[in-house]
């Protein structure tokens, strides 16, 4: 498969960090990076010189949106290229002491081993149908639901779902870090939003268009006509949750098979 990384690095400390974690991916990749000044474009670039990626591609992107307005719009020209793509970047969690271990979590969810990365890959590209793989929901944030992002949500449910669907429940990848097929965020991209929609970085840690649409990228997927499920690495650090152990992409395939799972009801 033709695999990419896409990567907002707005603390490009975490250059390096990111670059040794992307080495247990099993398979050629591209890397490409977004942060927001020359000087940290720069920066990045040196710490990942000698990165395991096939090609690293650094650009520029304005310091608007968090990590959501890079994740939609710095790349968008290339994501077509590939079958699928992970989605990170450099989480600080600078607001609370209880979420100092987030990052990691979230990454050794995704990345955290080689076969665990190839096991994910191997899902992609056995099960047409599957669509996202993202972590489950790191403890401390558990449960979060809509909070102040309901009124901005309201607006987007509008654009994305009219009136030919309502939400079943509200589940998404708490942290926006995920792998995809690029598909799966078609409905949010042909949205087709722009930088003047999202307000200027003020520190805010809630109540923004970029958190409100953290909220829809499961349903993203489900609007695609696919399926996501969500994967852990150490079941300490979430709540108690139904855990099903799979071993191969049939299992896979079946958990996929389940009628729950699914955030939209049906038309």
């Amino acid at each position: 498969m033709r695999v990419a990384v896409v990567c907002h690095l707005y603390y490009d400390d975490l250059a390096e960090e990111i670059g040794t974690r992307l080495a247990v991916i099993p398979t050629k990749f591209d890397l490409l990076v977004s942060t927001d000044t020359a000087e940290k474009k720069s920066r990045i670039e040196a710490a990942l010189s000698s990165s395991t990626a096939s090609n690293v591609v650094v650009r520029e992107f304005p310091n608007v949106g968090r990590d959501i307005a890079p994740k939609l719009m710095a790349f968008n020209d290339k994501l077509n290229q590939y079958d699928v793509v992970l989605f990170i970047h450099g989480k600080k969690s600078v607001f609370s002491s209880t979420l100092t271990d987030w990052r990691q979590y979230i990454f050794d969810a995704l990345i955290g081993t080689r076969d665990r990365t190839q096991s994910i890959l191997s899902s992609f590209q056995d099960i047409p149908e599957l669509g996202m793989i993202a972590p489950e929901h790191f403890g401390p944030v558990k449960g979060v639901g809509w909070r102040d992002n309901l009124k901005i949500a309201d607006g987007l449910c509008t654009k994305l779902l009219g009136d030919k669907y309502a939400f079943n429940y509200l589940d998404f990848p708490s942290g926006s870090m995920f792998w995809c097929r690029p598909a799966a965020l078609k409905p949010l991209l042909n949205l087709d939003l722009s930088l003047k929609e999202f307000p200027a970085e003020q520190g805010q840690i809630d109540g923004t268009l970029a958190h409100a649409i953290e909220r829809f990228f499961f349903a993203s997927c489900e609007l695609a006509g696919l399926r996501w499920l969500k994967t852990t690495a150490d079941e300490t650090k979430i709540l108690p949750v139904e855990i099903i152990d799979v071993g191969s992409s049939t299992e896979v395939r079946q958990v996929l098979a389940r009628e729950g799972g699914r955030v939209l009801a049906p038309r």
